[in-house]
């Protein structure tokens, strides 16, 4: 069985971690050359390449939900329509779907932050870091693809597959 993550957007990622034997690899989602969208057809293509029907895949994909503050409707609205495309390419694949909040596998792997008054609230930069750290210990023959800052979609991606890995077994 294959283990898919899906870190959705734009900047996104897909990753392939084998459950009998760990072997990953990491991809940015394909995009449209045209519309600057999520190629979906390219995407179930990628997902058939690397989970082949023989083995069967299981895609893990990251659940988003609007937040204040966290952009205006044409933004929020190009995430929805991204991630529609994702979910339209899993459907084409029939591959199991299980979509998992932030918290829930960030959790797995210390990345939250830790409720106090005394702490401070960590930057998007520093929590980039801390998945990139997580994702290069525990994938270092991916260390090359996970070696520049704006790799913490695949990093996020790794780290859901991941996480369905070792919790969904």
């Amino acid at each position: 069985m294959i283990n898919i993550g899906i870190d959705p957007g734009i900047t996104g990622a897909v990753a392939f971690v084998d459950s009998a034997t760990g072997r990953a690899s990491v991809f940015d989602l394909p995009i449209h050359p045209k519309d600057r969208r999520i190629d979906g057809l390219a995407l179930a293509l990628l997902m058939r390449e690397h989970a082949p029907a023989a083995v069967g895949g299981r895609v893990f994909l990251e659940k988003l939900h609007a937040r204040a503050g966290g952009g205006g409707m044409q933004q929020m609205g190009a995430m929805m329509k991204t991630v529609g495309i994702i979910l339209g390419a899993v459907d084409c694949t029939k591959f199991p779907l299980v979509e998992v909040i932030p918290q829930t596998w960030k959790r797995t792997f210390g990345l939250i932050d830790a409720p106090s008054a005394f702490r401070v609230k960590k930057t998007d930069a520093e929590r980039k870091a801390g998945s990139l750290a997580v994702a290069r210990r525990l994938y270092p023959a991916l260390e090359a693809d996970l070696r520049r800052a704006k790799d913490d979609g695949r990093a996020e991606a790794l780290l859901i597959a991941h996480w369905g890995r070792v919790t969904q077994s």
